[in-house]
């Protein structure tokens, strides 16, 4: 039987051959002396030798007397001991399209042996896809996954506890939103998973079509100084009988109308006792569709061609992940946040990109590494003032939106009044169910009571 010591070395000499053939240690780089290592690595000098005497037989380090060890300047990577870290994401993603590779280009300057591949899967097929295990010979270390989504999962044991595992090593974690700790660092909660972004759901303008009707952004305001904003919002511009221009336009998806539903008061984990509050807003979104006409539905699940980011019209209810998304590809769009309108503000929604390591990475070591680059204060802060992603840190936040802003994006929110999807209703079917009920409601052609009881009904069960 191996002595201890005997393991020591042998694990050693292969973090830092791992080191090595990554690129994290570059040709030509010196390693840490032999007492550094023995300190950094807890074992003794006699391991750390053995170590390197393995690494210097393989010609992959040299030493210099009086300068130390370093890897060999000649090295290069043998093409078929590249290794390769593979990522599935969701299409369309934000993230994925403009952050990703921001993430992966601070990885690849850390790891320039590595290389990083992507693939996009379609919204609605993702998780079947990760369910029925049909990606056997791809084999993602990584999978990019939006929090609503997780629910849908079967079988969250084939996912490696990464937010636990590196909160052990990662002291930033503290520096999260509570929410974020709460949600994603429990030991009910959902820590197989690692938050990337976070946003609450919030209504945005778009500021030069308010600023063209010279109407001021309102600190707050109640619905019917709303409805009549986006009354004079709605416009005939080329004057041929047909209006071309709303004053919102919003989405059927249950994102948005039940983020919307919750700041008007009514609360999803007691639906039967909100029966009034749920038809209150209802009415809300029924009249200003079908009575005022000041909001068009927007129905697609291709976010480019929102009217909203296509300036067709002035308000919309978003996230501020999707309001970097529209801003990095129209740059001369200037959205703005803004407060909700209510006689009481219920509870906001929250939203965010994580990722989920797989227990059958082939990379775990690096899958880890890239895991722990992505919520890193620097890439965190890179991507906040680049991209305008809102970060899943407070103190960044803070750097990139003034006070005011980060109200009305609902950061300032307390813990409790933050709700994450999933932890309503923890059905996804049944979400896509109630979707598919709503369909004649969005149309015109169904009552408020009835759509209302269809939604107890079926949303009750979760």
């Amino acid at each position: 039987m191996k002595r201890e010591s005997e393991y020591l070395y042998e694990r050693l000499a292969n973090t830092l051959r791992e080191q090595i053939f990554s690129g994290y240690i570059k040709p030509g780089e010196f390693l840490m002396s032999e007492n550094q290592m023995a300190s950094h690595y807890q074992m003794s000098r006699v391991s750390v030798r053995s170590a390197l005497e393995l690494l210097l037989k393989e010609n992959l380090i040299e030493k210099e007397i009086g300068r130390g060890t370093r890897v060999n300047p000649g090295f290069t990577v043998p093409q078929n001991e590249r290794r390769t870290i593979r990522i599935m994401s969701t299409f369309p993603s934000f993230y994925a399209q403009i952050a990703l590779p921001i993430v992966i280009e601070e990885f690849s300057y850390r790891y320039p042996n590595v290389e990083v591949c992507s693939l996009s899967v379609p919204y609605r097929y993702f998780c079947s896809t990760i369910n029925q295990k049909e990606l056997s010979d791809l084999k993602p270390d990584l999978y990019l996954i939006a929090d609503d989504q997780m629910n849908t999962l079967q079988d969250t044991a084939q996912f490696f506890p990464l937010a636990a595992a590196l909160r052990q090593k990662v002291n930033e974690f503290d520096g999260w939103y509570e929410k974020l700790k709460e949600h994603f660092l429990s030991s009910d909660g959902y820590s197989f998973a690692l938050p990337v972004t976070f946003s609450c759901v919030y209504l945005a303008c778009n500021y030069h079509m308010f600023e063209q009707k010279n109407i001021k952004l309102p600190q707050s305001w109640n619905i019917d100084e709303f409805k009549t904003v986006l009354q004079n919002l709605t416009l005939d511009l080329n004057q041929d009988g047909i209006t071309d221009h709303y004053g919102m336009s919003m989405v059927a998806y249950t994102t948005r109308w039940i983020a919307a539903a919750m700041r008007l008061g009514v609360d999803f984990t007691r639906l039967k006792s909100c029966r009034k509050e749920l038809k209150q807003a209802l009415a809300f979104f029924q009249n200003l569709l079908f009575r005022e006409r000041s909001t068009v539905l927007f129905d697609s699940s291709e976010s480019m061609t929102n009217p909203f980011f296509q300036e067709y019209s002035a308000v919309t209810i978003t996230t501020g992940i999707e309001q970097a998304g529209w801003q990095y590809h129209n740059r001369n769009i200037d959205i703005q946040p803004l407060p909700f309108p209510a006689e009481r503000a219920g509870k906001t929604m929250a939203v965010s990109n994580c990722v989920l390591l797989s227990q059958n990475s082939e990379n775990k070591d690096l899958s880890l590494a890239f895991s722990e680059l992505m919520v890193s204060h620097q890439v965190q802060e890179r991507l906040a003032k680049e991209r305008k992603f809102p970060s899943i840190y407070p103190d960044i936040n803070e750097k990139i939106w003034n006070t005011e802003t980060i109200k009305k994006m609902n950061f300032n929110e307390s813990p409790e009044n933050i709700v994450f999807m999933n932890e309503m209703i923890h059905n996804n079917d049944l979400l896509e169910e109630c979707e598919e009920e709503m369909r004649l409601f969005w149309l015109g052609m169904e009552t408020v009571e009835e759509t209302a009881c269809k939604i107890i009904k079926l949303l009750s069960k979760s």
